[in-house]
């Protein structure tokens, strides 16, 4: 309980960080959408999630005891934080499309404990389907592989 309450405060607080930085961006108007549209709706998102899990949570009014995670859960923190930092290394070097396949895989694997072959077929769903949204649907420009390839929209 007191993991769920320290989670939604983050995400709360994560939201509302994003958001603010997120407003520095052109939003665009009805006609044609900006850059900073996409990035502040997200971000308000990620602020009403956490918002329903804190609200939640008051309304079941469960006594919350904190304590810290075990050594496993700051392990498996480490790991999270390592796949996002190799994510942002990889983007620009990889393309959208590997990096994205490369990070979902190993975060399902790592992370979740799913096996290898639900990990592969997730991620190359995700980085697929979050491809072809973003590309063709609507018209962002992602990094791509710098040898190009059948994998770039």
């Amino acid at each position: 309980m007191a993991s769920q309450c320290i989670g939604g405060i983050l995400i709360l607080l994560f939201g509302m960080a994003s958001t603010v930085l997120s407003l520095r961006l052109f939003g665009g108007s009805a006609e044609e959408l900006g850059a900073g549209f996409f990035p502040f709706w997200v971000s308000a998102g990620i602020c009403a999630i956490g918002a329903v899990n804190l609200i939640t949570l008051w309304l079941q009014r469960k006594r919350i005891s904190a304590h810290w995670p075990s050594r496993s859960g700051w392990l498996r923190l480490g790991a999270a934080l390592g796949l996002f930092v190799g994510y942002y290394v990889a983007l620009p070097r990889l393309g959208f499309a590997i990096s994205t396949f490369a990070m979902v895989a190993f975060f399902t694997r790592l992370i979740f404990d799913r096996s290898w072959v639900l990990s592969l077929l997730l991620s190359a769903g995700i980085a697929l389907m979050v491809q072809g949204l973003l590309s063709v649907v609507l018209g962002v420009r992602l990094p791509s592989a710098p040898w190009g390839g059948p994998w770039t929209f």
